[in-house]
């Protein structure tokens, strides 16, 4: 829908365009920036007359809707589920606090549709898209080129597109580390990290948690997924039981998506946690999070 009112406004017709549903929600926001004549928006969500339509107050206070325009830039969140996510809150708070024109939205993306979706937004004024499960594996072959720490990762998180290029990057584990290190005011040096997954976060949390010298096990339910990953980094594994098996742990980061869902419990005995144990989930619960973030400075 956006690519046609795109080319509609290039010839000179004028063209408004709203695609219904949840899926729809991103036709609404960035209407401005292809030139569509026409929004709609509710006052209240109780006053919505169909699923995907957004109020007022969300489209000018979240996504700074009264400033986007034809020079706006774009990024977004590719993944399956996103709706659980916060991003738009945060990177559209910080792009307002700085008075950057650019705004920042959640694409719901299968994996049989990526490499389509990738191709629509080389030809938009997209500048970058983040990437979250399940596609951080899947997308690096869609990619023009990569970091050197993909490569060893084996995951993508983000997607800077440059010149028409694709180029990713893993910024996975640097985040969760320097998390875990502001927290302890000190290094994760000769300490032990626990980490419970063996996917593509779990795969670049370990990477970093070892290139800090920190000791790393993986667990995991699955035997050939564990051992591979261990295999990958010459890392210790074992399966959960090694949790209730362990008297102490220093670190513990839960790299699965066991929690997205607020009813989840999580399958291994944690009696090893106590008060100083660092803890780190890195999965967002399925619920609606209202939420203001502070304008971050930027740190490089």
């Amino acid at each position: 829908m956006l690519q046609f009112v795109k080319n509609s406004s290039e010839i000179g017709l004028l063209v408004a365009g709203i695609c219904m549903g949840d899926l729809g929600r991103v036709s609404r926001i960035l209407s401005p920036i292809f030139k569509s004549r026409l929004n709609y928006a509710c006052l209240t969500d109780s006053l919505s007359t169909a699923d995907g339509q957004i109020t007022i107050a969300e489209l000018c206070e979240t996504y700074n809707y009264r400033f986007l325009d034809v020079d706006t830039k774009i990024y977004a969140l590719l993944g399956d589920p996103v709706a659980q996510s916060v991003g738009h809150i945060f990177h559209n708070s910080y792009f307002k606090a700085r008075n950057i024109n650019a705004v920042y939205v959640k694409l719901k993306v299968k994996t049989s549709e990526l490499f389509k979706v990738l191709q629509f937004i080389k030809d938009m004024p997209f500048r970058g898209v983040s990437v979250t499960m399940p596609h951080k594996e899947a997308v690096i072959s869609m990619l023009d080129k990569v970091s050197d720490s993909v490569k060893h990762i084996g995951a993508v998180n983000t997607i800077l597109i440059k010149e028409g290029n694709f180029l990713g990057f893993n910024t996975d584990g640097i985040g969760a580390l320097n998390v875990l290190e502001s927290k302890e005011k000190g290094s994760v040096s000769r300490r032990q990290i626990i980490i419970i997954g063996a996917g593509g976060t779990a795969s670049a949390i370990a990477y970093e948690a070892l290139l800090r010298n920190a000791y790393v096990i993986i667990l995991n339910r699955t035997k050939n997924s564990r051992k591979k990953l261990a295999k990958l980094f010459a890392c210790s594994e074992s399966d959960l039981d090694y949790l209730g098996a362990i008297k102490k742990i220093e670190y513990l980061i839960n790299a699965t998506s066991v929690g997205m869902d607020v009813k989840d419990k999580f399958p291994a005995d944690l009696s090893g946690v106590d008060s100083n144990t660092i803890v780190l989930d890195v999965v967002m619960p399925k619920k609606n999070i209202k939420t203001n973030f502070p304008a971050y400075p930027v740190v490089t």
